[in-house]
């Protein structure tokens, strides 16, 4: 049976209560029709696998050990609010990362080459550390957007500290995704 899968960093609670209080401002801002993420959605996404065979999980944990074999826990601080792909026709809002990119890369990086062994296709987009806020569903950008998300560049949501990486299972349903973990890897 093939699920869809992905591979990410899980959040602290106080992080995920300053990112809630985000988007309860930006509720009150922005006109556009958004679908926001929940609390117990929120997470760093290093790689998104897609649909895999269920039979696979003993081997995509395997990889993911070979991938993030040698690397520590590290401290990240999530800051700042932005749209991809830009403000003029947003379509995701995202809280991004600071003093960290490189880790995030790094291991973003090795899981990328790594699971193309398993049928994962590569990204074809750069990698870009942040966390989900919500899906545009309608409306347009422009100024006005790019004018409300400005104040929000030095705002620190906080810090927490990738000690973790887990690979979770996606179900979609009409209320948003569930997310259930089948493998956690710790980081020494």
């Amino acid at each position: 049976m093939e699920i869809r899968t992905f591979i990410a960093i899980p959040l602290p609670m106080e992080v995920k209560k300053e990112l809630m209080g985000a988007q309860e401002k930006l509720k009150k801002t922005l006109a556009l029709d958004v679908k926001w993420v929940s609390s117990e959605s929120m997470h760093l996404t290093l790689k998104f696998l897609g649909d895999i065979d269920e039979g696979m999980i003993p081997s995509i944990s395997g990889c993911m050990k070979e991938s993030l074999k040698g690397r520590s826990r590290f401290e990240f601080e999530v800051k700042g609010l932005g749209v991809f792909p830009h403000f003029k026709k947003p379509l995701v809002i995202w809280a991004g990362t600071c003093n960290t990119g490189k880790n995030f890369k790094e291991m973003h990086a090795a899981l990328d080459q790594n699971l193309e062994t398993f049928g994962v296709p590569r990204e074809e987009k750069e990698f870009h550390a942040h966390i989900t806020l919500g899906r545009v569903k309608r409306g347009s950008g422009g100024r006005e957007v790019e004018e409300i998300f400005k104040p929000y560049e030095p705002v620190s949501f906080g810090k927490a500290v990738a000690d973790r990486a887990i690979l979770f299972k996606s179900v979609l349903g009409p209320k948003g995704a569930v997310y259930t973990p089948l493998y956690e890897l710790d980081l020494p």
